[in-house]
């Protein structure tokens, strides 16, 4: 494949192509300027035709598509100040073309569309919407110059992702994963353009697992046929995972991110029954092993071979960040699959998906883009015609089940008691990368990807993507960047940060906003950070403070702006004091350990006024938790909380809630005497095996319960004698199984002259 004609390449965020009416290939390609992204749509062969061009401060996914009267149109995903709605132009037999419109939205944000033109000539569009509070996939199509209104076809309660469409009898066949009543899946459901689109068939199930399926692509082998393949990840995707020793595979190993995902296949009869589920890596594995395949795309040329492509680790050992992603393809015929092949120019370190489309000579014409030193490139190649070749043989087909959906069980979701009643527990992740960081490119994935995940394995309330600032140094990456935030934010449901990462001499803070399209500032220090920052509008958390490599500077941090820190990640571990217990980590076993000058001892001694939260930042997954005791799942009441630092860390879902006298943690009062009545509840996720109270980091008291009524759930009470001063007062939950959880304080001040009651 390395001679295959290369019709464009250049500078592309995106590429799609089609082929229009004429048989001329037409290409979409967005790139970036200094007004944000433009998106340039017209023939490859004929720069003088018409174009169509749009401007946006970001663009999302395109797609292409052609009418039966000849029409071309072109679909993209825009920002709006809520999030992302799907906008379309008309190229008209004439070569001219329409203003730009907004797709009828179905009251809610609209990313992933793709397009799909039926048997009937009419043109369809899926996508995902958080219409209804959840992510569900919605359906239109276009039909004499107008759309007809969305309408949603998945099932039950969601989230569900990542539509695709392909042909089939008087309409089209609809694929798309999600996660329904705990399980993951790829569903599909069959539709015409009666009203009710979801009249005609019940969703139906291709597979369901206890693991990741997602990505499903689907193609027409002939009127009655399609092919479906997904990409399925490793049994413990998305579980617990304190990082291993070892390469960077080890490392990698059970992230949420990329992990290892192999590619599933089945055939889909005319009855809706799917094939016996085959899997294609031990074959594509002997001429390109990989321990990653994501993303496939699959389609169909004239002469009935069906071609494959998906982006791929190329070797995970021995690649370059640069060269580490490639694009793969392989053409199957009546002799089975050939050996997979890399594209050309396809290497990069972006998971960038393939679009695959029909090319006028019989092949397929592959369109893909990828990112090295830093910028993105396209390319849309030719895969040629392959000569007369048999369909593939039919498997043996088995029955689908088609499950009644019942929705999602209610979630459970804890209180306070009195007498600070009214804030409810959220529990999220305030520090995570995607592959818009680039120094972790094997194992980072998409932004959409980090939402997939706390929206099902994670089961987060929120979730704050912070790549770091200098691969968000143009205004377009990150208008791209947030436009995808504002997409997965659904207040009351599910909460994203349009946020980032600055790391700075003094040391690393997230930043966290309540804004849809915050500016990045380009600064060399905290001071200036700090000076372009709304304290109303941002929080500030210094990242890892007391980690060696990166200490950071608490001498002129303001707790104002930045009320909370990181006191756990399960990569570089804890950082309350040197020599303080935390859950084993291979960075702290192989650095030392913590800073006396960057813990949070030093800070709180120093008489800073910090609460702590425990984060994932590159490496780990489920290791790591934010939990808040918040008015509500928005973006105001989430950062409210972290202000009034009614907030804690822990390594898993252990719940902790910590009162002094009448005083909940976060808070600060003056002691009438020298003791304080200290009640701490915890419901932990295995038996408690010790609760410290800490003064300024140093024990004060310590609860153990008893090994023969080890408990889960614990709760305790004690008047306890104070040392004169102000004191930050807190509480370390350890478990039997290593897990831990760190409150954030209470400051109590004692006077001189006060006495032991």
């Amino acid at each position: 494949m390395e001679r295959l004609p290369r019709i464009f390449a250049g500078a592309a965020r995106r590429v799609a192509a089609c082929c229009d009416a004429t048989g001329q290939v037409v290409l979409a390609v967005v790139r970036a300027d200094a007004h944000g992204q433009t998106l340039r749509v017209q023939p490859a062969a004929d720069s003088r035709a018409a174009a169509l061009t749009v401007q946006a401060p970001a663009l999302g996914e395109v797609a292409l598509g052609l009418a039966g009267d000849g029409a071309l149109l072109a679909c993209w995903t825009q920002p709006t100040g809520a999030g992302a709605a799907l906008h379309y132009a008309v190229r008209a037999p004439s070569g001219r073309w329409s203003p730009p419109r907004p797709l009828p939205a179905p009251h809610g944000t609209m990313v992933a569309p793709t397009l799909c033109t039926d048997l009937a000539g009419r043109l369809w569009c899926a996508f995902q919407s958080t219409a209804s509070g959840r992510h569900h996939i919605f359906v239109a199509w276009f039909e004499g110059g107008q759309w007809a209104f969305p309408q949603r076809i998945s099932d039950g309660d969601g989230p569900c992702f990542a539509p695709a469409l392909c042909p089939f009898g008087e309409g089209v066949r609809a694929v798309w994963d999600g996660y329904i009543d705990g399980t993951f899946g790829v569903w599909m459901r069959e539709l015409d353009t009666q009203a009710d689109l979801t009249a005609r068939e019940s969703q139906a199930t291709i597979v369901k697992a206890d693991t990741l399926v997602a990505n499903a692509a689907i193609a027409a082998l002939d009127d009655e046929r399609s092919l479906v393949v997904w990409e399925r990840a490793q049994d413990d995707w998305g579980r617990r995972n304190h990082i291993t020793r070892g390469s960077r595979a080890a490392m990698s190993r059970g992230n949420y991110l990329q992990a290892r995902r192999d590619l599933h296949a089945a055939i889909i009869a005319p009855d809706g029954v799917a094939a016996v589920d085959e899997d294609l890596n031990a074959l594509f594995d002997r001429a390109l092993p990989s321990p990653v395949r994501t993303a496939p795309r699959v389609a169909v040329a004239a002469d009935g071979a069906i071609w494959l492509a998906w982006r791929q680790i190329r070797d995970l050992d021995g690649a370059a960040p640069e060269t580490g992603f490639v694009t793969a393809a392989s053409v199957r015929g009546g002799d089975g699959w050939t050996a997979a092949a890399i594209l050309p120019d396809s290497e990069g370190t972006s998971a960038m998906p393939a679009a695959l489309a029909a090319d006028p000579h019989g092949g397929i014409l592959a369109a893909y883009t990828g990112r090295r030193d830093g910028r993105f490139h396209g390319r849309v190649v030719a895969l040629p015609a392959t000569g007369p070749s048999a369909p593939p043989p039919t498997r043996p087909f088995r029955s689908m089940r088609i499950p009644t959906f019942r929705g999602a069980a209610a979630v459970s979701r804890t209180w306070l008691e009195e007498p600070y009643a009214s804030p409810q527990l959220l529990w999220g992740d305030l520090h995570r990368h995607s592959n818009l960081s680039g120094c972790r490119w094997w194992i980072e994935g998409s932004p959409a990807d980090a939402y997939r995940y706390a929206l099902t394995t994670a089961g987060l309330d929120f979730l704050a993507v912070t790549d770091h600032t200098w691969f968000l140094a143009t205004p377009d990456t990150q208008a791209e960047a947030f436009c995808l935030a504002n997409a997965y934010n659904v207040p009351g449901v599910f909460t994203t940060f349009c946020a980032y990462e600055a790391s700075l001499p003094e040391g690393h803070l997230v930043v966290l906003t309540d804004q849809d399209a915050p500016a990045v500032p380009k600064v060399r220090s905290r001071k200036a950070l700090i000076a372009r920052l709304d304290p109303t509008r941002a929080v500030l958390v210094p990242h890892h403070p007391g980690d060696p490599q990166f200490s950071y500077a608490w001498a002129g941090h303001d707790d104002e702006l930045g009320p909370v820190g990181e006191i756990y990640q399960p990569y570089r571990g804890g950082f309350e004091a040197p020599g303080a217990p935390a859950p084993a980590t291979p960075w702290a076993a192989e650095s030392g350990g913590t800073t006396a000058e960057g813990s949070f001892q030093a800070a709180w001694t120093m008489g800073l006024k910090l609460g702590v939260v425990a984060s994932s930042d590159h490496l780990s997954t489920g290791g790591a938790f934010a939990g808040v005791w918040a008015e509500g799942n928005t973006r105001g009441a989430i950062l409210d909380a972290l202000r009034r630092r009614r907030c804690f860390g822990a390594s898993d879902r252990i719940e902790l809630a910590f009162w002094a006298d009448d005083h909940f943690m976060g808070d600060s009062f003056a002691a009438d005497g020298a003791q304080a009545v200290f009640r701490i509840r915890c419901r932990g996720t295995a038996p408690v095996s010790r609760i410290d109270v800490l003064v300024d980091g140093r024990p004060l008291h310590t609860f153990k319960p008893s090994k023969n009524r080890a408990r889960r759930n614990v709760t305790v009470g004690q008047r306890l004698t104070l040392p004169v001063g102000r004191h930050a007062c807190t509480v370390r939950i350890r478990q039997t199984d290593r897990n831990m959880a760190w409150s954030s304080p209470i400051w109590i001040s004692v006077p001189q002259a006060a006495q032991p009651r």
